[in-house]
């Protein structure tokens, strides 16, 4: 299926929209706002501050042969990924930790990223630590690779929001669980295929043996001098290498319609 990008103006700042076309050492203990206190502990699954994350990576999105779509490619697999949900509505909370499990455990190493309300939430119900700003509201710009938004229009324009300051804004891969649902986003119940499609964009199956070597040895080497192992995010460049039997081939990208009318 094929990729649509709707260029949305928020505040003259431009942001993708990704809909199918129809036709180390220990990281602080913190206190997320006044939500409650999180616990490194066993017993707790960990929110960590989202400086620890290695720098975006963005897309290009290349002229196709014979075709008014660009192709959609990333120079490495998109790692830094920002889930954002519509408030207010528990059974888009519970789609959110099944999208977040299923990307962590099929595309590992992945990194998700909530808001510091959502992550106050949820983070103990996950089997692995989440990523927020420790300190305020505002998510770094620098540290997104793509949005995933779970809602409607008002959940996507809100994620855009986030970008309104930006020159360079991530791709949004949107799915429809809100009242309006104009924007053209994915059903929820296609999300395995909209993430895998977005997600292997631009690898191909030559990108698979050398890095898998690599991983193996990052996991014989991830324990520090004391015997202790070390929590560090992962390398992007394992990701494709890591998701056997999802590639779609070098020569078939991601198709996107840019579209330039989203306010």
């Amino acid at each position: 299926m094929d990729f649509a990008v709707r260029r949305t103006c928020l505040r003259r700042v431009p942001v993708c929209v990704l809909v199918p076309i129809p036709a180390l050492g220990r990281k602080p203990i913190a206190r997320v706002g006044w939500w409650r206190t999180f616990s490194a502990t066993a017993h707790l699954r960990k929110v960590e501050d989202i400086g620890y994350l290695p720098d975006s990576v963005f897309p290009r999105y290349e002229e196709s042969r014979g075709s008014d779509l660009l192709a959609l490619r990333w120079p490495n697999p998109p790692q830094n990924i920002l889930l954002v949900r519509k408030k207010g509505a528990p059974q888009v909370t519970q789609s959110l930790i099944e999208f977040a499990n299923h990307i962590k455990s099929s595309y590992s190493p992945i990194s998700v990223i909530l808001e510091r309300e959502t992550a106050a939430e949820v983070h103990d119900v996950l089997s692995f630590p989440v990523y927020t700003n420790l300190v305020s509201d505002k998510l770094p710009q620098e540290k997104i690779d793509l949005t995933v938004t779970l809602g409607g229009d008002g959940t996507i324009l809100r994620a855009s929001s986030f970008f309104a300051t930006s020159k360079l804004v991530p791709p949004i891969l949107a799915f429809s669980m809100g009242t309006l649902g104009f924007l053209g986003e994915w059903k929820f119940s296609e999300y395995k295929g909209a993430f895998r499609e977005v997600y292997m964009s631009g690898a191909g199956p030559g990108d698979h043996a050398s890095i898998l070597e690599r991983h193996a040895e990052g996991k014989n080497s991830g324990n520090d001098a004391s015997g202790s192992s070390t929590t560090t995010p992962p390398s992007s460049a394992d990701g494709w290498a890591l998701a056997r039997g999802k590639s779609m081939g070098a020569t078939r990208p991601s198709k996107i319609l840019v579209r330039s009318r989203l306010r």
